[in-house]
Order: C-alpha cells, then structure tokens, then sequence
C-alpha cells in the first residue's frame, strides 16, 4: 500500500492539545480484562480444547458485558466471531451486543482469512477492522481506514465507495469514549515505533468480578483468550507487550492527534 506514513511518539502525545470539554482518555483510564482458562476453571491443554469450551467462554464475555456496560464508558471486544455455535449462548451473546449502545468488535483476521459470520453482523453498530501489521523490526503500522471490498486497495480517499470505508476498532473506540467524531487522513498508515508502546493495567475476569468498579468510567478492552499467555508479542526474543495493549496504544493516538468533527 502506498502511503504516508505518520510517525507518532506516545511519550509526546499529551501535549498535543490544551484541556477542553471533550477530553481524550489518558493511559490510566483504558484497562485490560482477560478472561482465560484459568478464571473458568478450565486446564486447556491445545487450542482444540479451548474451541470445544467456547460456549463457557462467551458465557463469561455475555456476563461481562451485561455487567460493566452500565459501569465503563465504552466497551472494546477484541476478537471477532467468525462462527456460530447455533445454540442459547450465542443467541444470548447477540442479544447482549445489540442492547449495548457503548461496545465494538473486530471484523476479523485478515491474517487468517476468518471474517465475523453472518449472525453477528449487526450485532453493534460499528464494526471495526484489527489487521495489524509488522513494518518491520522496530516498527507496527496500522491504517486507520481500509476498503470493505478490496482489501488492497491503496487509494481509500478516491477508489473505495464512503459506504465501503471501513474504520480501525481502535478509533471507534476513541469516538465512543469521547463522543465525538474523529477523522484522519484516509490514505496514510500511522506507524508506531515498538520501543514507544506504552504497558497498561490488565486485570483477570476473576479480578473484575471482585471488584466491579475498577472498569468505572473507563475505556475497557475485553479478550477472551485461551491463557493468560496467550495474545503476546515478541521483540528481541522477549515478551514485550500484548496484542490489545496494542489496540489501546492507537487509542490513544487516534484520541490524541485526529481532528474533531
């Protein structure tokens, strides 16, 4: 894709704009909730396993959100639903999403060639894009719009159709937490240099439970994951930084350096 790119230093990012009614989240007010094996109960021992047991895990996501949503200012689901279990829970899980006027999910894996089914389509109402790229080894690159039909595509702003326009979760998740609209350039990828990416608070399902109110007033990211291992990457041989830390480091940048509708 050719592109523009924008290099963004998060440490810099704060200073970016003056105090005003709407204001962008900072890191303390975006947390983490895994919900893993080990909060059900459950010994998983291969990725066959946890499949077999997604009925628990969606039961335990429904719970979270009909929970949290009256308590988070915004709700991020990062994963996507590309099946359908066909049974209560997702008829349940569905009813959970449309009756949640504060939460998003992902469209899918581009990586994978897994895309949400049918059934859940409508469920909320922004879908957003996850595809995540390794520019290479000291940098991510993520674009903040793609075109819905072709995936390829280069020039968003004059070859996709505005109704094919579709928008990175993370800057739904800034809009939704602002409420405001957001918007940047439609043909240039943000780039993020790895050694920048900030930590943040990630708490298990297990945590939350005990304790409801730490996802008070806050952007709250929710992965359900097979282990508390699982969704990490790696720099230099060492675990760094996992998969929605990531997702809440373009938040920020989204939330901080787009402009204002």
């Amino acid at each position: 894709m050719k592109l523009r790119t924008l290099i963004i230093y998060l440490l810099e990012i704060t200073l970016l704009f003056p105090l005003s009614a709407v204001e962008p989240p900072t890191r303390n007010e975006i947390i983490i909730v895994e919900i893993t094996s080990d909060d059900l109960g459950l010994k998983l021992k291969n990725e066959a396993q946890y499949v077999a047991n997604l009925p628990a895990f969606r039961t335990s996501l429904i719970d979270f959100i009909l929970t949290s949503r009256s308590l988070a200012r915004y709700i991020l689901v990062d994963m996507y639903f590309h099946d359908h279990l066909e049974d209560e829970v997702d008829e349940k899980l569905r009813k959970a999403l449309k009756e949640t006027k504060n939460i998003t999910f992902a469209f899918g894996d581009e990586s994978k060639n897994m895309y949400v089914h049918p059934f859940f389509q409508d469920a909320v109402r922004e879908i957003g894009h996850i595809d995540l790229t390794d520019h290479n080894r000291t940098t991510w690159a993520i674009w903040p719009y793609t075109c819905s039909i072709n995936r390829r595509e280069s020039d968003i702003e004059n070859k996709c159709p505005k109704d094919k326009v579709q928008r990175h979760i993370s800057l739904i998740a800034a809009e939704g937490y602002m409420g405001v609209k957001l918007s940047g350039p439609l043909n240039s990828a943000i780039t993020m240099p790895k050694k920048n990416l900030w930590r943040f608070d990630r708490i298990s399902y297990a945590v939350y439970k005990a304790n409801p109110d730490l996802v008070k007033d806050k952007l709250v990211i929710v992965i359900n994951k097979p282990y508390p291992t699982s969704d990490r990457h790696e720099f230099k041989g060492k675990v760094k930084i996992t998969g929605s830390e990531i997702l809440a480091n373009y938040i920020l940048i989204y939330a901080h350096t787009f402009d204002r509708k």
